[in-house]
Parts: C-alpha cells; sequence; structure tokens
C-alpha cells in the first residue's frame, strides 16, 4: 500500500509542477529544512508521550518487565560468577557477623526494629546462607556490608543476587522486589539516587526506555516505574569506590531514599564507611555486618583442592598452620588474596615456596604487591577452557596494555571500562580531527564510487575540483561537531553553520551569479540530519523494528500537520509555486520515507537480554548500519526531487551516519588507543578475554578491574608517576 501511494505521489508531482520545476534546488532545499526543523522538536515530544497507554495496561507492561528483569539478570550474574571462578574449586567459606566495628557505624537495635529496647537480631552466617539471612521474617530487608579490601563483598552480593533471584522465578505470583546490582563509583550523589537507579537500569535494559502512565497520570520510563514502585531491589557495590568527599552525600541521598519505605543493600570498605558515617550518621534502620578474615585452615583447604600438584605446598601450608598471625597469613587472609596466590602459583611449573621469602622482607603488604604484580602473566600463560593458553610474549604485550590503561582510567578518575565513553581516555582535540578525516575520508570514497564515469569523461572538468571541496568543507565541519558538547542539538547546529559558511564561501569565490539560499538551505538540512542521527548518541542503542503502530499513524499525522503549516505560510508571502512543490514532495517523502526512519529511531523495544559489552557494540553497530541506509535513503530522495545530484546527499549521509554513532565513534577511538596504549584493535575481544582470565569483572554492560587494587597496583608499576586515585577528590 505504501509503495502503491508512493508511486502515485510520484506521479502526481510530475503532472503539477514537473520534474524541471521541482529541481529547484534553492526552494526546495530551504522548504525541506524549515519542515524537518518543524518536525523535529514534535517528534522528540512524540517519543516521550506517543501513544503511552493507560494505566492498566502499564500494570500489565510492568509485570511483563519485572519478569524479563529478573531473567536478564540471573543470566548476567550466572555467567559472571563462572568468570570469577567462585565455584572452582569450591567457594571460600566466608563468614560475617555484626562486630564490634560494625556496630560502632549503625544505627541502635531498637532504632532497626522499630521498638524501643529491642534486642539484636541474628546476623551472621557463611558465604552460603547470605539469601537466608537477608529474607528472614524479621529482617528489615536492607544491610550494610563492609569488609577489609578484598575480603568478598562483591562476590557475597552477586550469590546474595543470584539466591534471590533464583526464589523469585520459582515463586508463581512473586511479591519480592528483584535484586540488581549497581556499581556506584560513577553516581554523582548530588542528583537523587531514584533517577540516577533508572537512568542506569534503562542503559543496561534498553526495553526499559519505553514510557508508561502511572497511577497519578504522569509518564515515566518502565525503569523509573520499577525503582519507584519498590519493585527492584538495588544492591549499590563498592561506596568506597568513590571520591572521598562524594562518600558523605551518597548516604544522605541513600538515607532520602530508604525514607519511603525502599530496601537496600550496600557495600563498601571499613575504614571509607567509618569516615562517611562519622560526618552524616549511620543509615536509619539498616543493619551493618562486617566480613571476617579467612581461617587459615580454609586457605589450606582451598589451595590444596585447586592447584597442580599440591605437594609444591607443603612448606607454605606449614608455615600457615605454625605461624596463622604472620604476614603471610594476614596477607591470605581474604578470598581477593588466596584467589591471587592460586592464580599465581598454579601452574606445577611454579614455585609457591618464594612466598615463604617475602614476609621476611617487608611484611604483608610486600605479599600482596608480590601477588598484584604477576597475576596478569600467570593468567595469560596458564590454560583457559575458552582461549587456551597464551605465549609469554602475548601475555608480556597484555601486561602492557593493561597497565596503561589501568593508568588512563586513574587519570579520568573512574574505574569503568565502558566502550562508549573511552573518548575521555583520548584528547578531545586529536579524536575531532580523526572524526572529520573519517567523515570525509567515507564521503570521498562514496563519491568517487558513484560518480567512476565522470572521472572518465573529458568533458567533466570541474568533478575533481568540486568534490575536493565539498570533501575538505565536510571534513571541517565534522571537526568542528565533534569539538562541541555532545548535549541538545549544539553539534548539529555546528556543522550546519560551517557547511552553510565554507559552501557560500566556495559558490561565491568560484561562480558569479549565486544567491545565498542553496548553501544555507543546505546547511540547514545537513546540520539537522546530523543532529537527528546524533539523537541520544550519548550511550549505545538498539535497532528493533517492532513498531507501535499507534505511535507510527501519530508521527504521520504530526508531520502531515507541519507540512500544511509551511506550505500556508508559503502562500501567505506569495510563494504560490513553492508552496505546491512543498506540500506534494513533502507528502511523498512522508508517506513513502518515514515509517521507514520511525522504524529506525522510534521503535519499540519488546524484549530484553542480559547485557554486555560486547552485545551492546553489537546493538549499536545495527543500529548504526540501519541509520546509514535510512539516512542514504533520504537524502537519494532528496537528489530526484531537486537539483542536487543524489551522489551528493547519499556520499554525505554515509559519512555522517558511520561516524556520529557511539559504535563509529569507538572505531575511532581504538585506533587511536591502539597507537598510544597498544591496546589491541580488537579492544572488545582482548577485554573479553581478560574477563573470562578472571582480570576483569563485568557490571551490566561496562567491564571493571576484578578489584580496585589490581587497578591501583597496575597503574602505579607504569613508567611515570601515577596519578592519585581519585582525581576528583580533594
Amino acid at each position: 500500500m505504501v509503495l502503491v501511494v508512493t508511486i502515485t505521489g510520484f506521479g502526481v508531482v510530475v503532472a503539477t509542477g514537473g520534474i524541471a520545476g521541482l529541481r529547484q534546488a534553492q526552494q526546495v532545499g530551504a522548504a525541506a529544512a524549515a519542515v524537518a526543523a518543524l518536525v523535529t522538536p514534535l517528534l522528540a515530544w512524540l517519543w516521550r508521550y506517543g501513544s503511552v497507554g493507560s494505566h492498566e495496561q502499564a500494570v500489565e507492561r510492568v509485570s511483563a518487565a519485572l519478569r524479563s528483569l529478573a531473567v536478564a539478570q540471573r543470566e548476567q550474574w550466572s555467567m559472571e560468577q563462572s568468570a570469577r571462578q567462585v565455584q572452582d574449586p569450591w567457594p571460600l567459606p566466608v563468614r560475617w557477623a555484626v562486630t564490634a566495628r560494625a556496630q560502632a557505624v549503625m544505627a541502635s537495635w531498637g532504632a532497626i526494629r522499630g521498638a524501643p529496647r529491642a534486642g539484636a537480631l541474628r546476623l551472621d552466617g557463611t558465604f552460603e546462607g547470605v539469601a537466608d539471612v537477608f529474607s528472614a521474617s524479621d529482617s528489615p530487608g536492607r544491610l550494610v556490608i563492609v569488609g577489609e579490601p578484598g575480603s568478598g563483598k562483591s562476590t557475597l552480593v552477586v550469590r546474595l543476587a543470584l539466591d534471590l533471584l533464583d526464589r523469585w522465578l520459582a515463586d508463581g505470583s512473586p511479591r519480592s522486589p528483584v535484586p540488581v546490582i549497581f556499581s556506584v563509583a560513577g553516581w554523582d550523589p548530588h542528583r537523587p539516587l531514584l533517577d540516577w537507579l533508572a537512568g542506569r537500569l534503562a542503559t543496561d535494559n534498553r526495553a526499559l526506555t519505553q514510557p508508561v502512565r502511572a497511577a497519578s497520570g504522569a509518564v515515566r520510563t518502565l525503569a523509573w516505574e520499577l525503582v519507584a514502585s519498590g519493585k527492584v531491589l538495588p544492591i549499590l557495590d563498592g561506596l568506597d569506590e568513590m571520591a572521598a568527599d562524594h562518600r558523605p552525600d551518597a548516604l544522605v541521598a541513600a538515607a532520602g531514599y530508604l525514607s519511603s519505605g525502599q530496601q537496600l543493600v550496600l557495600t563498601s570498605r571499613i575504614e571509607e564507611y567509618e569516615r562517611a558515617t562519622a560526618q552524616v550518621g549511620p543509615l536509619a534502620r539498616t543493619p551493618v555486618v562486617e566480613l571476617l578474615p579467612l581461617m587459615p585452615a580454609d586457605v589450606v583447604s582451598y589451595l590444596h583442592d585447586g592447584v597442580q600438584q599440591p605437594e609444591r605446598w607443603n612448606g607454605v601450608f606449614e608455615h600457615l598452620r605454625h605461624s596463622p598471625d604472620g604476614p603471610l597469613a594476614a596477607a591470605l587472609a581474604t578470598p581477593l588474596m588466596t584467589w591471587l596466590a592460586r592464580s599465581v602459583y598454579h601452574n606445577a611449573c611454579t614455585t609457591p615456596s618464594e612466598l615463604l621469602t617475602t614476609p621476611y622482607v617487608a611484611g604483608r603488604e610486600a605479599v600482596e604487591r608480590h601477588l598484584l604484580g604477576r597475576v596478569v602473566r600467570a593468567v595469560y600463560t596458564g590454560i583457559n577452557p575458552v582461549y587456551g593458553q597464551r605465549s609469554p610474549e602475548y601475555a608480556d604485550r597484555a601486561q602492557r596494555w593493561l597497565t596503561k590503561l589501568a593508568r588512563r582510567l586513574q587519570i579520568a578518575g573512574t574505574f569503568d571500562i565502558a566502550w562508549w565513553r573511552l573518548d575521555q581516555m583520548v584528547s578531545p582535540v586529536g579524536l575531532s580531527l580523526m572524526i572529520g578525516l573519517a567523515s570525509a575520508g567515507i564521503y570521498l570514497a562514496a563519491r568517487l564510487a558513484t560518480d567512476l564515469p565522470l572521472l572518465l569523461d573529458d568533458e567533466a572538468v570541474g568533478f575533481v575540483p568540486a568534490t575536493l571541496a565539498a570533501t575538505l568543507i565536510i571534513g571541517i565541519a565534522s571537526t568542528v561537531a565533534a569539538m562541541v558538547p555532545r548535549s541538545a542539538s549544539w553539534p548539529g547546529w555546528a556543522f550546519g553553520c560551517v557547511i552553510a559558511v565554507l559552501a557560500a564561501t566556495w559558490f561565491h569565490l568560484r561562480y558569479e551569479h549565486v544567491t545565498w539560499i542553496s548553501p544555507v538551505g543546505s546547511g540547514l538540512l545537513y546540520g539537522l540530519v546530523y543532529s537527528v542521527l546524533s539523537i541520544k548518541a550519548a550511550a549505545p542503542r538498539r535497532l528493533d523494528l517492532n513498531i507501535d503502530r499507534a505511535r507510527l499513524l501519530l508521527g504521520v499525522k504530526i508531520y502531515s500537520v507541519a507540512t500544511l503549516v509551511v506550505g500556508f505560510a508559503l502562500l501567505i508571502v506569495n510563494a504560490y509555486d513553492i508552496a505546491i512543490d512543498t506540500v506534494l514532495w513533502a507528502a511523498v517523502l512522508g508517506i513513502g520515507v518515514l515509517p521507514a526512519l520511525f522504524a529506525v529511531f522510534v521503535g519499540s523495544h519488546q524484549t530484553q537480554r542480559a547485557p554486555s559489552p560486547g552485545r551492546l557494540l553489537r546493538e549499536d553497530r545495527n543500529f548504526a548500519v540501519m541509520s546509514v541506509l535510512a539516512t542514504g535513503l533520504l537524502f537519494l530522495i532528496l537528489g530526484i526531487f531537486s537539483a542536487y545530484k543524489p551522489q551528493l546527499g547519499l556520499s554525505l549521509g554515509l559519512a555522517l551516519a558511520a561516524t556520529v554513532s557511539p559504535w563509529g565513534r569507538f572505531t575511532i577511538i581504538k585506533i587511536i588507543l591502539a597507537a598510544q596504549l597498544d591496546t589491541p584493535l580488537r579492544l572488545i575481544s582482548a577485554l573479553q578475554e581478560a574477563h573470562h582470565r578472571g582480570l576483569l569483572r563485568q557490571t551490566g554492560g561496562v567491564y571493571q578491574f576484578r578489584h580496585a587494587r589490581l587497578q591501583d597496583q597496575l597503574a602505579l608499576s607504569a613508567d611515570r608517576p601515577a596519578h592519585a586515585r581519585h582525581p576528583t577528590a580533594a
């Protein structure tokens, strides 16, 4: 039907004005820019408020989204627990209790239990029983877990989340919230916790970006509704990884979130939590437990069962039994250091007795530095079920680029390796120049491919200089737009203005009788396309062709009204011919092309899968490819209905769509990082291998080093002096 209407529209246009009349670039270009400029803000409004549905429909959507979220979380953290080798050879018996130190940073038992002179809750146990303790009938559904660095806080909350998810999915009609783990290192506590949680949830689970109508009538995203209604149990991991001056504010924000009766789990190093609570006080009605050191006997059993030829460890085992309070026993009293010792000395060719010489030199810290410094080479030269065994040369290269990456993360003041935010690790000027060069290169290659016959035509003497001039203009405009902060439509305005000014200058110098309307109209149109392609491009995007028909029809209606408004405005200024051509051209474009563009840019997300960096990259790449095709189609039709050559617009569309997307920018950034840090060109695959080997952990769609201490140690081992751990902290 759409094809029939489109062909009919073409016939009407030709019968009314003729192709010659439509090929007035100054008129059609300016009119097209006006129509599109009017439609864009309306489509933005449409994305937020269009076809939301009733609150009754929202209840069903929330229920379906919640179960989908639980399945995705279960899949994600099961894979993460496997990558961290928690079950290999068996889970370390991490114990916790309400120690005197923990009780000093929490409210009284009466305040926690909501009754004067109330007795203490029994909050002690081991790794396997954490879900039983948390979900007990007398538990307040809130918990703070503190401990020494590497004591197993993150591993414990992963086990808590998995056990709770198993119970949630097994229950026919669950009433408890779905646990979701968040790394809070990147949270700005001046932003309300509820808003930040909803934003992070929507970033990792794009199905939750869809708007629904709350009971109050307000329109919210599914993510915001899930968090605000208490259907999500936030597990905030790593308060200590925030900047020091942000931690007290984070506790204040968490207290405000809890004041509405919400549940919460929070982890932190004990010293950092003590300093924060000393400033703002403990969290109300929230008990605190401290993770206890591993027993030497447990460490011995774990290492004996988890390494090759355990008799190599006999000297170490004997030392641990006879010196349970010595430096080596103190160093191996945390799960992190025990895992490091097992990884470093797992292979039969290694000599664990080296550990017996280190403690007597400088004590516990020397043991820890020794293990942290050797783990990268050890895990790469060791056997991995997925990636096998790498050569020493490969391991040395991995050591180098991971060291440089850790240093760049410290300079940027972050722990997240998010591929769509790696621009913070490179020079903004250098990145902008590379984007401009890439845009110009793609445009030039596309023009040469589409206009190849002109190169062989001796009469087309102006083709080469015109093409080179257009390539230079696009390269400069892309560079300038890339330097503009990526917010609102400012990059698009910058791109359009530079195109307009440089194109007008070029035409003025080359031709005698050329008005300014054509280059300005072209600049506005191209700037608008740049803005559309950059919408929400600060985070990965997902292509989904499950179109909401009601929303699509509403979009077509808005587009039609905008076309009539522009046509009426042209009639008022006595531009009758332009008005007729514009309305007919816009109708053809809207009926034939708008649905395709709408499917790409405002599709409805009905499915949800466990997020991973590789999956987010593939989804954004698919979105970018469809954007290239849709933009090329748009410019192709613009070229047919104007004096512009279709090849020019098509080439520009390819250049823009390929470089403004997060995937396109990442492709450029990883080339820069490969030159500067010696990172592999297949960076995501390399990070994936480091994750499988236990050096990285995955939180949602981002990677982090397995522990902040590993990142710190690698950064300190860099050639130049390391920066402060948190540059933002005074």
